[in-house]
């Protein structure tokens, strides 16, 4: 019973650290996409704010916080 439980853990342990992976992944391959743009200020201005919104915006939303900066 005490075994079955820890194996369980360890499972969901694994699947976690897969998706934190798979998300941290995401995450290196958007912004070298976006430095492809370094070159041109309008499409890398457009890229930075399309990781802002992806990625800052929307961790805002999942810890319900504030997502205006300005106040």
């Amino acid at each position: 019973m005490r075994q079955e439980g820890l194996t369980n853990e360890v499972q969901k342990l694994r699947e976690s650290l897969d998706e934190q992976e798979a998300y941290k992944k995401g995450f290196k391959d958007d912004v070298y996409e976006c430095l492809h743009q370094i070159t041109d200020f309008k499409k890398l201005k457009a890229g930075v704010i399309r990781l802002h919104k992806k990625y800052v915006k929307e961790e805002m939303k999942k810890e319900g916080g504030d997502t205006d900066l300005n106040q």
